[in-house]
């Protein structure tokens, strides 16, 4: 069970680390292996001012992170999903 929590523990400051830079994670687990999306905070907020209500990143779905241009990652594990998503989005972006 402690590895499990140091995973979460290190997936928060990932997640945590990524906001304070512009960027969104979402993950997904569609059955052999792991995915993940990372994109930018502020495409979601100008999503959101156009709706005129909040966007639950958490309840996005892959497609709809592809639609505002975030960038996907796989990996055997939780981790190297965000961690490779990250990475493509700052790339991507030009971001180190």
């Amino acid at each position: 069970m402690p590895k499990k929590s140091g995973v979460r523990s290190e997936l928060r400051k990932f997640y945590k680390r990524a906001w304070k830079d512009g960027i969104f994670v979402c993950e997904f687990c569609p059955g052999n292996g792991y995915l993940a999306a990372a994109g930018s905070v502020k495409r979601v907020e100008a999503m959101e001012k156009r709706l005129g209500h909040e966007i639950d990143i958490a309840k996005l779905t892959i497609a709809q992170c592809m639609d505002l241009g975030a960038s996907p990652g796989h990996g055997s594990s939780r981790r190297k999903a965000c961690l490779e998503a990250i990475a493509n989005h700052r790339k991507t972006r030009g971001q180190k």
